[in-house]
């Protein structure tokens, strides 16, 4: 049987015994080294004096290292979100140009290479039969067989018609799939969104694209959907 008073005695004498020691806190220091401390190899120097941790052995960055650690991650990140020019395209405007025909949202998407919201888009839930077209410039792109419901928020294709968009190769999507490309279209070097290798067979290809950057068509019909990008008539 042990009092509260008696266990607070003995805890107060190992708190002396070991009061002091140079490997301990000021408060737990001691003029004599416990055996169960002597693999510390205290000597009797250290016993009577504070230790120092501070660590010396690494010499203080210069300004110019100390900006080039802060810089580097930012450019890899540019060079990786960087964009290959397509090359020669069929559609020509200024960026006025584009401002005037597109609505803001598309021309975020076509032109600034942005991205909508996940299901910001009513094409995203469109199955009709007919031809999805690039907004900017009226180019059949995708043909409604090759949509599927991805569960992402963005329409989906396995596959575009032929020659009609542009693959470019942008590393910062490659970090999660070597197969991610930057996706264009060919006729006007619009940005669509991208394809990624997760899709269903027989391509095994999930175009994901966003909706701003569509317009759609019914087939057998020439007019287009109220969701296409343009202000008005091009």
């Amino acid at each position: 049987f042990f009092s509260p008073f008696a266990l607070s005695a003995r805890s107060s004498h190992k708190l002396k015994r070991t009061q002091g020691h140079p490997c301990l806190p000021r408060t737990f220091r001691t003029s004599r080294t416990p055996k169960h401390l002597d693999h510390f190899n205290c000597t009797p120097a250290t016993r009577t004096s504070d230790i120092d941790f501070e660590d010396t052995s690494r010499p203080e960055k210069s300004l110019p290292r100390r900006v080039f650690d802060l810089a580097w991650p930012l450019v890899l990140l540019s060079l990786a979100n960087s964009q290959q020019p397509i090359g020669d395209v069929n559609v020509k405007r200024s960026e006025e140009e584009w401002r005037e025909v597109l609505s803001p949202e598309a021309y975020k998407v076509l032109r600034r290479r942005g991205t909508e919201r996940a299901g910001a888009s009513p094409l995203d839930k469109l199955y009709d039969d007919g031809i999805f077209k690039c907004a900017g410039c009226g180019s059949p792109l995708f043909d409604s067989p090759a949509k599927f419901d991805s569960g992402t928020g963005w329409p989906s294709f396995s596959e575009p018609l032929p020659d009609t968009v542009d693959h470019t190769l942008q590393l910062l999507y490659c970090i999660g799939d070597l197969g991610a490309r930057e996706v264009r279209c060919r006729q006007c070097g619009g940005h669509l969104g991208h394809v990624f290798s997760d899709g269903p067979p027989p391509t095994g290809r999930r175009y994901c694209i966003n909706g701003a950057a569509l317009s759609f068509e019914a087939r057998g019909s020439k007019a287009q959907s109220p969701s296409a990008g343009a202000r008005g008539e091009r």
